[in-house]
């Protein structure tokens, strides 16, 4: 039997550490910014580091919960230019 252990590619707690650091350096800090507002209800976000803007549907309109949601959904999946 082999004394050594083969280990994967990250398996170590502090490489990986190490790895998430030095991407966070990399890659900008994106931030929704909520611009637009109807009463208490968030209807236009923009997002800090490409100025990408993101708008609600009339039919997420009506409950504020669902339009900010909304909004967090699409920034999520955009991605910077």
């Amino acid at each position: 039997m082999n004394k050594f252990a083969i280990t994967r590619p990250h398996e170590n707690r502090k490489a990986q550490e190490l790895i998430d650091k030095s991407q966070r350096k990399r890659e900008p800090q994106r931030t929704l910014r909520l611009i637009g507002w109807i009463g208490t209800t968030p209807v236009r976000g923009v997002c800090t580091t490409c100025a990408e803007e993101f708008r609600i549907s009339q039919k997420t309109m009506t409950r504020a919960s669902e339009a900010e949601e909304s909004l967090k959904s699409q920034f999520r999946w955009h991605i910077c230019r």
